[in-house]
């Protein structure tokens, strides 16, 4: 008898939460996504900060969209009621977007991507805020590329400026930043960047206090693994040599459901439960208290967001 040649086998599919069992989550790996200079710490400060409800008893969201049209309600209610409503039209490389809020205020974007643009991406943006009888228009050029991203802005009533550049070399990624006058009679500046190996990412970066440009250092460490992440963040005041910490983390239960914890150096803690119960409802609930003195209540706070999606 002959022997019948067998033919390979085709590769087992393995759902996500078998095929990183073994392994670090392919989220937490380096992206080729460059990001602008103030979100070389977003990683770990999303951990820390996102999704937190406790500051707002009531949030309420509903978005619809009918392309190349789409429009997001937003209400907040504390001791009184916040409203704002967005319109977004969309269509290729244009964008448009008015957002309105109910104590009068207003902002208008008009937005044009260049694709393929020398290797890069290039995106103009003109805004105009609208501040009771006050308006502020703003002119910004976004540049992005696989190893660099540099975004620059101006002011023309006030005539000042704000800009920053970040570059990618290997697992580092290094950047600037300025605003100020456009006279330079005042400007400040700051410096920083991450290095990322796998799932860990380090950060440092300044920040603008007691009247210099580097009156601040701040530090963040962020890691992930499988459906959990953590992040730490430590700042520290050079001109006041004050310190804080804060420490939080992520575990995404299943595919609908991610509970959240922070820790922050005064003792409070906080708490949130994120669920998605259908494609057009999801839903965020928190809550903070005093870890060092469960009876006070002014540090007891409580709050959930809620999003229909129409």
């Amino acid at each position: 008898w002959q022997k019948r040649k067998r033919r390979p086998l085709a590769p087992r599919f393995s759902p996500p939460a078998l095929l990183f069992s073994r392994t670090f989550a392919a989220s937490s790996l380096p992206s080729s996504r460059m990001v602008l200079f103030r979100d070389v710490n977003k990683a770990s400060a999303d951990v820390i900060n996102r999704d937190f409800t406790h500051n707002v008893p009531i949030d309420l969201e509903v978005k619809s969209a009918a392309a190349p049209f789409s429009f997001t309600q937003c209400a907040t209610i504390t001791s009184a009621v916040a409203a704002n409503s967005t319109v977004r039209f969309a269509d290729k490389a244009f964008s448009a977007e008015g957002k309105f809020f109910t104590n009068g205020n207003s902002t208008f974007d008009l937005k044009y991507t260049k694709a393929d643009f020398y290797k890069g991406t290039l995106l103009l943006n003109g805004r105009v805020d609208k501040k009771g009888t006050a308006f502020t228009p703003e002119v910004a050029a976004d540049f992005s590329m696989k190893s660099a991203h540099a975004k620059f802005s101006l002011f023309p009533t006030s005539m000042t400026f704000n800009g920053s550049a970040l570059f990618c070399l290997s697992k580092f990624k290094l950047g600037a930043e300025a605003a100020g006058s456009c006279d330079l009679s005042k400007v400040t500046f700051g410096l920083g960047g991450n290095y990322s190996n796998g799932p860990m990412t380090f950060s440092v970066k300044t920040a603008p206090a007691g009247g210099t440009s580097l009156g601040k250092v701040i530090g963040n460490v962020h890691a992930k693994k499988d459906s959990v992440e953590i992040g730490a963040e430590m700042s520290y005041g050079l001109t006041d040599s004050k310190t804080s910490l804060a420490f939080g983390g992520r575990m995404q239960v299943n595919k609908e459901t991610a509970v959240k914890a922070k820790l922050a150096d005064d003792g409070k803690v906080a708490m949130s439960l994120s669920h998605t119960f259908s494609p057009l409802i999801s839903a965020t609930m928190g809550a903070q208290f005093d870890g060092l003195n469960l009876g006070n209540s002014e540090a007891l706070k409580y709050g959930a967001k809620v999003t229909f999606n129409c």
